[in-house]
């Protein structure tokens, strides 16, 4: 018995959304493996060529990095990502705009996806995961640029804790906007619009986290794979747009406000992690005379042996240059105190490092430039004042 045309009508309408999906999950397997295959590919290129760390050595003057105080590196350091935070909050706020207006229905799921891409890549992905677990030290933690630790390999397995550089986390917020492109089919003129400006922003937001020694090359453009990588996931897998335009929304008054008040949720805890993990630098500069009659020094500091650095030079004074570098609630404060002792011909320079406030990735260098003619006169003692 042959089906009557109502009877095919509706299997085609049933067909034709599964027939949709399916495509999309076979585009989006092919993007993620070009993603992926194209990281791994500019990641061998990269170490097979030590670029990583040639590029850095162009902005590091074998003591400091010599750019990394100046303007706009600094700011975008210190309020570079609030355009992306901007982004996230309006895309939630959009959502569910849209799940309240039926004419504007149709973009919700757009809105949604790029909410959600940055809240997993940047929140989950990259600082709650690969950031703590990778194990990869900073560029001013290598010992290339006077830091304890060896130079870590992105492919190279890490020990969980000892630094956070893959991947960067305000390279993810800066290349955040990309995550328009979700609106290629319904708006390419937006798409392209914020495609260009996130890659632009982005690459901006990366010379300054190499510039100040904060991360390498292959940890920024890392942020934008797995950025790119959860925004494919969702589109094409988990919340496909295109399949929600035409579906309907039924939105009780109840369920509205409960959806809007879980918004406000998401908005303040937001906010409160934005605050709470406001870049933090602070850096302490000291000149110690010291007197003809010492012979020896004797320096001690509440600081780990492997956070202080000793370097001489021809000079009459001890020269002190503190650096500290992390993240912290506003009004945060870190202070250094200095205690001298003379013992016979001994002076004892005795360094106290307090901070006030909550921090997090706090990095701290201790650089003591001492005469030359105490470079076999001077002993460093750790925490417990043992040599």
């Amino acid at each position: 018995m042959l089906p009557t045309l109502a009877t095919r009508r509706s299997m085609e309408l049933v067909r034709t959304p599964l027939r949709e999906q399916g495509q999309l999950r076979k585009r989006g397997l092919l993007w993620l493996l070009g993603i992926v295959g194209g990281w791994l590919v500019a990641i061998l290129v990269l170490e097979s060529q030590d670029a990583d760390r040639r590029l850095l050595a162009w902005f590091w003057d074998g003591k400091e990095w010599f750019l990394a105080k100046d303007f706009p590196w600094t700011w975008l350091y210190t309020y570079g990502t609030i355009p992306g935070l901007l982004l996230t909050i309006f895309a939630f706020v959009a959502w569910y705009a849209c799940l309240q207006r039926p004419e504007w229905h149709r973009w919700r799921g757009y809105w949604l996806v790029i909410g959600l891409s940055i809240v997993l890549a940047a929140g989950v992905v990259v600082n709650g995961l690969l950031k703590e677990y990778s194990g990869r030290p900073r560029p001013r933690q290598i010992v290339e640029f006077n830091g304890p630790w060896p130079y870590k390999p992105v492919l190279a397995a890490g020990i969980p804790g000892r630094g956070q550089s893959f991947p960067c986390g305000h390279c993810t917020m800066g290349f955040v906007f990309v995550t328009g492109m979700v609106f290629w089919r319904p708006f390419r003129k937006l798409a392209l619009a914020m495609l260009g400006f996130g890659l632009g922003y982005g690459t901006l937001i990366s010379a300054g986290r190499i510039v100040q020694g904060g991360h390498f090359l292959s940890d920024t453009f890392s942020s934008l794979g797995v950025l790119l990588c959860t925004m494919v996931v969702l589109y094409h897998f988990v919340l496909p747009p295109p399949l929600l335009e035409n579906r309907p929304v039924k939105l009780s008054r109840r369920f509205g406000m409960q959806v809007g008040g879980g918004l406000l949720l998401v908005i303040a805890v937001m906010i409160a992690l934005f605050l709470t993990r406001r870049p933090f630098y602070e850096s302490h500069q000291r000149e110690i005379t010291i007197p003809e009659v010492v012979e020896s020094l004797l320096i001690q500091s509440n600081l780990a042996q492997e956070h202080i650095q000793l370097d001489y030079a021809n000079q009459g004074e001890v020269r002190i240059f503190l650096e500290a570098r992390g993240f912290a609630v506003p009004d945060s404060r870190h202070h250094l105190e200095i205690r001298k002792t003379r013992t016979a011909n001994r002076l004892t320079l005795e360094f106290q490092v307090r901070t006030e406030g909550v921090f997090s990735e706090l990095g701290q260098t201790l650089l003591l430039t001492i005469p030359v003619a105490f470079r076999n006169k001077t002993r460093l003692l750790d925490r417990e004042g043992i040599e």
